[in-house]
């Protein structure tokens, strides 16, 4: 039963990781774009997203964002928030196990 509960631990610290990632990176990409009023590309959340907008000659502006070539910061914040999820997870079931063996008796 531990080790059923270590994989869901696991699985469920995976896809917070990367939930809390996709939302720092949404979060620095907003930032990013109201950032300036000038036209320009500016990048976020580690150089890994970018928004672009550009004024054309005839006044009209257009945009562009997505991610850049780098995906290495983005794989490194999903394995840091994985593993401090897990660690939260280990601890609350530890202690959660302790109550439950201080009420038993």
């Amino acid at each position: 039963m531990v080790k059923n509960n270590k994989l869901k631990d696991g699985i469920m610290s995976l896809f917070i990781g990367v939930v809390l990632t996709l939302s720092g990176m949404t979060i620095s990409l907003l930032i990013a774009m109201f950032q300036s009023k000038d036209a320009g590309k500016r990048y976020g959340f580690f150089k890994t997203v970018y928004f672009e907008n550009r004024e054309h000659q005839n006044g009209s502006i257009s945009m562009s964002l997505g991610l850049t070539e780098t995906y290495i910061p983005i794989f490194i914040s999903v394995m840091i928030m994985t593993l401090c999820v897990y660690t939260f997870l280990c601890i609350y079931n530890m202690l959660y196990e302790h109550k439950k063996s201080l009420e038993d008796v």
